[in-house]
């Protein structure tokens, strides 16, 4: 997760209806590994 990130998912919602952040359940609870689902394209 990088400064840019908000402006990623700001993007991501720009041009699909649902945009979700997973944290993977086995990544540590102080990692900042998300990823970001886009899902259903407008």
């Amino acid at each position: 997760m990088g400064s840019s990130f908000n402006e990623i998912v700001a993007l991501g919602k720009k041009s699909f209806k649902d945009v979700d952040i997973f944290k993977p359940p086995s990544s540590r609870k102080d990692s900042k590994e998300n990823f970001i689902i886009c899902r259903n394209l407008r």
